[in-house]
C-alpha cells in the first residue's frame, strides 16, 4: 500500500481495467502498484492527490458475481472532500452513475455508483447519526 495511507477499501470488480479508468477519471486515482499481474486474483492498489490517506484496492473476481453495494454487506464508501461539486463533471465523465438525480454545482454531498454498483458520497460536512440535545 502507498505509505501514507490510513485507510484501505478493498474491493471485488468484474473488469479491473474498466474499474481503474473509473477511478482514475472519477477521483483522480492511479494505480502505484499490481499485485499477481496476469493471475488469478490480480489485483491493483489506487491513490491520488485528492484523497492522500486513502488507497483503493481492487481485486479481479472470477466465479463470483460482483453485486456493489446492498444491505448487509457494503453499504457505501463517504469521503470528505473540500467541494463535492468540483467532482460533478469528472462522474459525468466517467462509467458511474447518478444515485439520484444529477447534482448541481455548489452542493454539500453527491451520491454516485461505479461500474460494479459500489455507492460513494463525497460530502463536505458530516450529517449527524443522532440529534444533538440543542436540536432535539
Amino acid at each position: 500500500m502507498p505509505d501514507h495511507a490510513h485507510v484501505i477499501i478493498a474491493l471485488d470488480v468484474a473488469d479491473l481495467d474498466r474499474s481503474v479508468a473509473f477511478y482514475a477519471t472519477a477521483l483522480g486515482l492511479r494505480v502505484v502498484r499490481t499485485e499477481r499481474p496476469g493471475l488469478i486474483f490480480e489485483s491493483r492498489v489506487l491513490a491520488g492527490p485528492a484523497f492522500p490517506a486513502l488507497a483503493l484496492h481492487i481485486r479481479k473476481q472470477f466465479g463470483i458475481r460482483v453485486t456493489g453495494s446492498h444491505p448487509g454487506q457494503m453499504l457505501r464508501v463517504s469521503l470528505r472532500v473540500d467541494d463535492p461539486s468540483q467532482f460533478i463533471e469528472a462522474v459525468d465523465a466517467s462509467s458511474g452513475r447518478w444515485v439520484g438525480p444529477k447534482p448541481a454545482p455548489g452542493v454539500p454531498h453527491i451520491h454516485f455508483v461505479d461500474p460494479d454498483g459500489y455507492e460513494y458520497e463525497l460530502f463536505t460536512e458530516p450529517a449527524p447519526l443522532v440529534a444533538s440535545p440543542q436540536n432535539a
